[in-house]
């Protein structure tokens, strides 16, 4: 979508695009991490992380710009989700392969 366009457009949609990415985890990701709580369903919460980081950087590459942006802001926006520290000991066994995998990607 952003290859033909001119600088300035280009700068305005990444910024938008990425206040939709903060704004969106914040109102839409937080509601769906209280049910999962509510419901006590642990493994949901691997799960939900990982489509969430996926479905960013996909959204980000079908935009134009670059997944591995995609992939930082969906770490910024479990990042700022209260249940971090539960993400955080879950997804604990994929850092390793997924680390390798970013940097495979991202040097390709």
């Amino acid at each position: 979508i952003v290859e033909d366009l001119p600088g300035w457009a280009v700068t305005l949609i990444t910024l938008g695009v990425v206040a939709a990415i903060i704004l969106a985890g914040r109102y839409l990701v937080q509601p769906v991490f209280h049910f999962i709580n509510k419901a006590k369903l642990p493994e949901m919460f691997t799960a939900l992380a990982l489509l969430i980081v996926l479905g960013i950087s996909f959204v980000m590459g079908l935009i134009g710009l670059s997944p591995a942006l995609g992939a930082f802001l969906a770490g910024v926006v479990l990042a700022n989700s209260e249940f971090r520290h539960e993400l955080e000991s879950d997804i604990e066994p994929f850092k390793g392969l997924l680390l390798g995998l970013f940097f495979i990607t991202v040097g390709a």
